[in-house]
């Protein structure tokens, strides 16, 4: 049975939410930070293989990661 973990990541710079799909879906909220341009997104992925997909999907755009944050499945 595949685990699902809630993600939220943070990159420098604004997102628009037209990539969604080519981001694994994620919810994406373009916002400030300390007068910086950066956005968020969050939601769930299937597992690591598609958190890494987003991550590279990112940096092949050229965003600079701030964050990752991984909450593991509810049991």
């Amino acid at each position: 049975m595949p685990t699902f973990d809630y993600v939220e990541i943070t990159v420098l710079g604004h997102v628009s939410p037209e990539w969604a799909d080519y981001l694994s879906g994620l919810n994406i909220e373009p916002t400030y930070v300390d007068g910086a341009a950066v956005t968020k997104f969050s939601g769930v992925v299937l597992d690591q293989a598609a958190l890494f997909g987003t991550l590279n999907g990112l940096y092949s755009l050229g965003f600079s990661l701030l964050s990752v944050h991984v909450s593991a499945p509810a049991v």
